[in-house]
């Protein structure tokens, strides 16, 4: 009995690789697909979402045939817009269980499927190729091959091999294994430890204010600083990152990714190593402070995330800003819901805040005379609703 041909290493690489370039391409309007209302493939690339070039779809289904002769195993590519809610792994198997992919008798097939509208895809293997894909190899999929725009961020990424490509075709390149030109490699690290001049050795005095930011960088706490204008509140604010332990790789890679999904890392795209600190002003609206838009972006609690929030003079900001922290400062994220979705983002921050004793500023103060009467004072500490405040766990008076 002759032998069946066995599929090679660099083989099963290009196999694995197929996901890569579809992920370059911008989905469609999406519409509902049921398995029973697509049609039969006719060829190796079936694109119902309409999402590649004919010549891309020429030079895969090159790639295909060339794996289906040599080693006798079919890969079908099927690109839809949505599974409409149903998982796709179970969407796959009825897909084959419709379809009966790959020769009869034989189950050396592979269905590699894209709902690009839902951006999942899912890649399921015949009996007779699962040995050759695992779990591990198909969970590789789709980290080499970036698009050329990210491809400074990407090589800070460790243990990835990153080509960056220009177009559709130069990804396929890379998957025949001609892209070598298109390796990007790592590039030096910019040390950006440094917390901006502001260290918290520098404070002299304010020993219990100093000792509260101590203990709420050392048990994650928010701290709220009461005090007289230019009493040192904003400047031990400030200096509160340099007390915080330095963050870990994957704090460090969570918080450029971010960043960068803000645009906020120039154009020396680098991992960043420093805690944030980020002190909007009291005037911002709540969208600029949890995130929002059309096609939501992170907001302020989010790009302070693993960092520290600090919001100067609190009570001046309007309490319906105020309130949309509550969400944030319980769970650690932020959650924005709009009509075509709803996407959740990082805000596990320290919330370090400000505010004046008194609308003037002067009450207590020996030398200046505060002429604000006890119902002013209860109104301005009102401005900050019970709900929030109960959030906050220290309570500091800064003399």
């Amino acid at each position: 009995m002759k032998a069946m041909p066995r599929i090679r290493a660099s083989v099963v690489d290009r196999i694995v690789a197929l996901v890569c370039p579809i992920l370059l391409c911008a989905a469609a309007p999406a519409f509902a697909q049921a398995v029973k209302d697509l049609p039969r493939p006719t060829n190796y690339v079936n694109d119902y979402a309409h999402v590649m070039s004919a010549g891309a779809q020429d030079q895969l289904n090159q790639l295909c045939l060339q794996v289906d002769q040599q080693a006798h195993a079919k890969i079908v590519v099927l690109t839809i817009d949505t599974t409409n809610g149903e998982p796709i792994q179970q969407y796959s198997v009825e897909l084959e269980d419709n379809w009966k992919i790959g020769t009869k008798g034989s189950d050396r097939w592979v269905l590699v499927l894209f709902a690009v509208k839902d951006r999942h895809r899912f890649i399921y293997p015949g009996y007779g190729l699962e040995g050759i894909l695992p779990d591990g190899k198909v969970g590789e999929i789709g980290r080499a091959i970036v698009p050329i725009t990210n491809h400074a961020e990407a090589a800070l990424i460790p243990d990835v091999e990153t080509y960056a490509v220009p177009t559709l075709a130069d990804a396929f390149a890379v998957v025949l294994g001609n892209g070598e030109k298109f390796r990007v490699g790592v590039p030096a690290r910019a040390n950006d430890c440094d917390t901006g001049g502001h260290d918290f050795a520098d404070v002299r005095g304010q020993i219990i204010a100093k000792r509260a930011l101590e203990i709420a960088a050392a048990g994650g706490h928010n701290v709220i600083l009461v005090g007289p204008p230019g009493c040192g509140k904003t400047m031990l604010a400030q200096r509160m990152p340099s007390i915080l332990p330095p963050m870990t790789a994957d704090e460090s890679l969570d918080v450029t990714a971010v960043y960068s999904i803000a645009g906020l890392l120039g154009s020396s795209p680098r991992i960043l190593h420093q805690r944030p600190f980020r002190a909007p002003h009291h005037t911002c609206s709540r969208i600029a402070l949890v995130g929002g838009g059309t096609n939501p972006r992170p907001g302020e609690v989010t790009l302070a995330s693993r960092g520290v929030l600090y919001l100067d003079e609190i009570a001046e900001f309007p309490r319906s800003t105020l309130e949309v922290l509550r969400q944030p400062l319980e769970d650690g994220t932020v959650t924005i819901a709009r009509a075509a979705g709803s996407c959740t983002f990082p805000a596990r921050f320290s919330l370090v805040a400000s505010m004046n004793p008194c609308p003037c500023g002067q009450r207590g103060e020996r030398n200046a005379d505060c002429r604000c009467d006890d119902v002013a004072v209860a109104r301005y500490r009102g401005r900050i609703s019970g709900p929030l405040l109960d959030r906050i766990d220290l309570h500091v008076n800064v003399v």
